[in-house]
């Protein structure tokens, strides 16, 4: 092997490795950056449900039934500083309300039974069933989307979401992903479940809008 061969190995060898520390650096910094953000969230998420916890008090709530997902970007605020999910759903029979609030960003919303207008049960953004009641489009609730389309459903489709929608009267959205955005395939145990307990809150939202009509 000529010395011109070797010198031209060693130099594609030394800008690879030069790719790789660069890469892992980057990597590194990121991650930094990204624990340090969560750490920085806890304190105002902490403070956040104290005070939806005081609006649910002021605002008489009685909890029915309480739904709720992750709803932020890392999982590590889940498994690594065990934060409470960021978004939910409750329902109050009693009363006859709704609330949807947020912790982060925070938002508070009570709307009673007959500010509902419909539901849709979403995968991906692949509409999978519709309970509709009249018309409307509705904004976003604190910006939770749902997911990307899905193009073809078969038992190895990615699926990242499975989420209900709710839109009010007013054009307020509010959403539960019951995948938290956790990767699963259609047709396992997890996406089997998942959109079990979706149908389920689906339904029962579209049985007290039957009865509270």
């Amino acid at each position: 092997m000529s010395p011109g061969l070797l010198w031209g190995i060693a130099a594609v060898c030394v800008v690879l490795l030069v790719g790789v520390i660069v890469f892992i650096v980057i990597r590194t910094k990121q991650a930094q950056q990204d624990r340090a953000r969560m750490e920085a969230d806890l304190p105002v998420i902490r403070q956040n449900e104290q005070a939806a916890q005081y609006a649910l008090y002021q605002n008489g709530i009685v909890c029915s039934a309480h739904y709720s997902n992750l709803g932020y970007k890392f999982i590590e605020y889940r498994t690594k500083y065990n934060a409470p999910d960021n978004v939910h759903f409750i329902i109050d029979e009693v009363n006859k309300k709704f609330v949807a609030y947020m912790l982060l960003p925070y938002s508070f919303k009570v709307y009673s039974f007959s500010d509902y207008e419909k539901c849709e049960l979403t995968v991906n953004n692949g509409t999978l069933e519709t309970s509709t009641v009249g018309t409307g489009a509705g904004t976003s609730l604190g910006g939770i989307g749902v997911g990307v389309g899905v193009a073809n459903s078969t038992s190895s489709q990615q699926v990242t979401s499975i989420t209900v929608s709710v839109t009010f009267k007013n054009g307020d959205v509010a959403y539960v992903n019951f995948l938290d955005n956790i990767m699963a395939y259609q047709g396992d145990d997890r996406y089997n479940a998942a959109l079990a307990n979706a149908k389920q809150f689906r339904d029962k939202l579209e049985l007290l809008h039957k009865y509270a009509a």
